[in-house]
């Protein structure tokens, strides 16, 4: 029985091939899914090919009544094996699942296929993406009826695939139509296939040609066109819809945005024609463009829309956490006696987040940070062995600067100081030199100290007058009361301002003379003066030469020798023909007297060190040359100089500035 009725359908359908051995048969399923169903008492369903898709699918119904059915793959094997009862009739054969019988029994009294009566394939070129339809006419005179007509396609017209399927009734005649829609371009074939009740077939030949040409059109409509112009969601994002695009290929939709603004994304192409771009900036506008392609290989693209700008809403949320939180609470650094370091919580905002770290102990040396980018800060400049106090808070960067209360407060002790200031030794910057007749001035370099510095300066000759400074502020000290004409040594050091006071080393020492007073002398007998800062010359003048020479003052204040490095020498020379001395300080006019009239001037040297006219320091005053026709008188009292400049005598004419010299002090009525 078994073996006669799959005989009948290889012959009827081609779909049932006989096995290499008797008794086993293998059934391929043409249609997507069959049902069989039969009265097969004994007949086993057996797995010929795990590997073969589970679709199309083949049920078979093992006692014919709609119970037990069982799954298999497309390729099915069938066993017979001995049994009573066995019938020769295939019952119900089941198109497309459940839904109803297409056929009743199988009459094995019908050989004669189905008719073509006519087809038509329209239109016979369409462009990539676009469908036809094949139209038919077909009929069956052979009396099992029309069962269904089957499209199938072929790009090289020797590999068919089933396209679609629809069902006919009756012996007809009977119209229909089957569309497609190919997937590529190119040249494609296409027949029927029609089957009545007994499963005889028919197949169209030769099959029928269609040109699938390649799609230049872009999606309609084109330029594209907003549904929903952008618009705010919140105070980051903005979303917008395109007006739906059509397209026989299918459509993407590209949503761009044009003005620069941060933190605007395009979409890139894809399919959905909504766009809601995110992580946008508060209460900013930005502007957006949309346009489409089809999904053909060439994909056709519109132009943009027209620009639609939209304005995200304002930020008034402050940064999270809310309050500001420790991430490592205030610490005293390590390596410094003057700093604390702290790290607040990073904090999150769609505006952006500034920090600001507070310090409220008011404690010397404590700085606020300001509103920084950074979420740690370092202060420094603070004492040692000293307690801050510090708090920190967020805003975010929106126009709104919305705040966030402020972290719990938090201490930190700096360490405790233990270097002293630096350098060490300390250095001089302006090493002594004499301001006055009794003063010096002096400065150390500028020493540093995380606690802070005070300077010691001490007179180390111990000469009469010298005071020491005490521990001062300044790095400059001016010592008073001082001797004229004496040698002063000084050294210098410092220590900081820590509960330790730790010292730094003494300067090299540094010496210093005072000025010395220069002596005038007249002499009537020969109508000069003279001039000399050496205490050993005055003497003799005085005890030796007193019917010559009278002692009348100290003119003003020299140094003996080069012990100012701001002072020169003043260059005294002797006429024996003139009996006379004369004093300069101008090098040429020096060399112009020991060049052209050494036999009337002879050089005795340096007289005495003072300073220049064009840079003299403060608290001296100018010295003044008279010339009488045979003598130079030198005056710093300015009274003195108008005398002589006023007497109507005119005795004395006046040369100029000769040098500048600390004045004598006037002396008490």
């Amino acid at each position: 029985m078994l073996t006669d009725i799959l005989q009948w359908l290889r012959t009827k359908t081609g779909v049932a091939q006989q096995a290499p051995h008797a008794g086993r048969f293998n059934f391929e399923s043409l249609e997507p899914r069959v049902l069989l169903s039969a009265d097969l008492a004994g007949v086993q369903p057996v797995l010929a090919d795990e590997a073969v898709p589970a679709d199309p699918v083949v049920y078979v119904d093992l006692n014919g009544q709609g119970g037990q059915q069982q799954e298999l793959p497309p390729v099915l094997t069938l066993e017979a094996s001995p049994g009573a009862g066995t019938s020769r009739q295939l019952d119900t054969m089941y198109s497309g699942g459940t839904n109803g019988p297409l056929v009743g029994p199988l009459d094995f009294s019908d050989t004669t296929p189905p008719t073509i009566d006519s087809i038509r394939i329209s239109p016979s070129s369409v462009p990539l993406g676009s469908s036809f339809q094949v139209t038919y006419t077909v009929s069956d005179s052979g009396g099992s009826g029309l069962n269904s007509v089957q499209l199938q396609r072929s790009n090289d017209q020797n590999t068919w695939q089933f396209v679609a399927q629809n069902s006919a009734l009756g012996n007809g005649p009977v119209t229909g139509a089957l569309s497609d829609t190919p997937g590529a371009e190119g040249d494609w074939w296409y027949r029927i296939q029609v089957f009545d009740v007994a499963l005889n077939s028919i197949t169209l030949a030769p099959p029928l040609q269609v040109t699938v040409s390649p799609d230049i059109t872009p999606p309609s409509p084109n330029p594209s066109a907003w549904s929903v112009v952008p618009h705010a969601t919140g105070a980051t994002s903005i979303q917008m819809a395109a007006m739906t695009a059509a397209d026989a290929n299918g459509v993407e939709y590209y949503f761009h945005e044009i003005s620069g603004n941060p933190g605007a994304t395009e979409s890139g192409w894809q399919d959905s024609n909504v766009y809601e771009d995110t992580g946008l900036l508060p209460s900013t506008t930005y502007t957006y463009q949309v346009k489409t392609r089809d999904k053909s290989p060439n994909h056709n693209e519109t132009a943009y829309s027209g620009p639609a700008p939209a304005l995200t809403d304002a930020d008034t949320t402050p940064p999270s956490p809310n309050p500001s939180t420790w991430a490592v609470a205030p610490y005293a650094t390590a390596e410094r006696t003057d700093s604390i370091r702290m790290v607040a919580t990073a904090a999150t905002d769609v505006s952006g987040v500034e920090y600001y770290f507070r310090e409220i102990s008011d404690n010397p040396g404590a700085t606020d940070s300001g509103w920084q980018d950074s979420n740690i800060y370092e202060d420094t400049g603070l004492l040692p062995s000293t307690t801050y106090t510090y708090q920190v808070m967020t805003r975010d960067m929106s126009p709104n600067h919305n705040q966030t209360q402020p972290t719990e407060p938090a201490s930190a002790t700096t360490l405790a100081d233990t270097t002293p200031p630096v350098p060490s030794p300390s250095t001089w910057a302006a090493a002594p030199y004499a301001t006055g007749i009794g003063s010096v001035f002096m400065a150390a370099n500028v020493a540093t100290d995380v606690s802070g510095v005070e300077y010691y300066f001490h007179e180390t000759s111990g000469n009469p007058g010298a005071t020491d400074s005490a521990w001062q502020d300044s790095n400059v000290y001016e010592d008073t009361g001082l001797s004229s004409g004496t040698v002063y040594t000084y050294v210098v050091k410092t220590r900081d301002r820590s509960v330790n006071h730790n010292e730094g080393q003494y300067s090299a020492a540094a010496s210093v003379t005072t000025p010395s007073p220069v002596y005038r002398f007249w002499s009537l007998v020969l109508q000069r003066h003279f001039y000399t800062i050496w205490e050993g010359e005055k003497n003799k003048l005085i005890n030796n030469y007193a019917n010559v020479w009278t002692y009348e003052q100290v003119a003003y204040y020299a140094f003996a020798g080069a012990t100012d490095p701001l002072a020169a020498p003043v260059y005294r020379f002797w006429s024996a023909s003139l009996q006379t001395h004369f004093y300069t300080m101008n090098a040429a006019e020096r060399d112009k007297l020991i060049k052209d009239y050494p036999s009337v001037w002879t050089p005795e040297g340096a007289a005495f060190y003072t300073y220049a006219k064009d840079a003299p320091p403060q608290g001296t005053s100018a010295v003044y040359r008279f010339w009488s026709g045979s003598a130079h008188f030198y005056t710093i009292n300015a009274a003195e100089r108008d005398k002589l400049i006023n007497d109507p005598l005119h005795i004395w004419t006046y040369e100029m500035e000769a040098w500048y010299a600390y004045p004598a002090p006037i002396a008490p009525a």
